[in-house]
């Protein structure tokens, strides 16, 4: 059946249907097909367009006003058919996991400054990722075999969650993070020891050293190095006599004066 497609008014026999499309966990991603007369060939300008100026989030049908979202089996089906190249499918599905990947690496940076910041994160760590484009995937039911609308397969209870990858006392490293005000990145440092974390920052205020410093110096401390302790309590013994000078000093020129 011919139609005249709307966007470069030629008469066509084929345009590329958009049919109900749902994840193999029954999420819909598209209802129905909108069915709007748009040749293949302008939809792949359409996309390779877009795909040019680094936007592969958000993509519909060119048709004004239509909400039907273009996906990466769109785009392949487009590739099957040969009305568009496959470097511009890889670069499509490249930027939606670069977006998706960089995304859910913001969330170790995450500071919880409330209670309610802190609820978001514990509901995060629940979540998984991806393997492949990395998007955030919430089970709501179900075995653990998930299929992401990317098209992969991948067993839910062995991805990657979006906070604290590897991290094995998470509830300890975001309650660190929300009583001293630090990102999830910054906690796991200490894994949810607080009183390391405080010992490091008073040390760190103290000798005038970064953080991270302070840490690795009481961490190998606590381990016996005895080089470590020696810095430590010589650091220290350094601050105090520079302290001492500086209050002598001054009550020396109150005695002058």
């Amino acid at each position: 059946m011919s139609f005249t497609c709307q966007i470069c008014f030629d008469e066509k026999s084929q345009r590329l249907e958009l049919p109900h499309l749902a994840t193999g966990n029954g999420d819909v991603l598209r209802k129905l097909d909108c069915n709007h007369p748009i040749c293949m060939e302008c939809l792949a300008t359409h996309i390779r367009v877009r795909v040019e100026e680094q936007r592969a989030f958000q993509l519909r049908c060119p048709m004004d006003g239509c909400s039907n979202e273009l996906f990466e089996q769109d785009v392949q089906r487009l590739v099957k058919k040969q009305v568009m190249s496959s470097d511009v499918f890889q670069r499509f599905a490249a930027l939606r996991a670069r977006d998706f990947n960089a995304r859910s690496k913001s969330f170790d940076l995450l500071i919880p400054y409330t209670d309610d910041d802190l609820d978001f994160v514990f509901a995060l760590r629940e979540m998984r990722l991806c393997p492949r484009c990395k998007l955030v995937i919430q089970r709501s039911e179900g075995c653990n075999i998930f299929f992401c609308f990317c098209g992969k397969y991948f067993n839910y209870a062995s991805a990657d969650r979006p906070v604290g990858h590897n991290c094995t006392k998470f509830r300890w490293t975001a309650q660190l993070a929300r009583s001293r005000g630090v990102s999830l990145e910054e906690a796991a440092k200490y894994g949810g020891n607080v009183r390391l974390f405080k010992k490091a920052d008073l040390t760190a205020s103290q000798l005038g050293i970064s953080r991270d410093a302070a840490r690795d110096l009481h961490i190998q401390a606590q381990d016996g190095d005895e080089d470590a302790r020696s810095r430590i309590r010589a650091l220290r013994c350094s601050q105090h006599r520079e302290r001492r000078i500086a209050k002598d000093g001054w009550a020396y020129t109150l005695e002058q004066f």
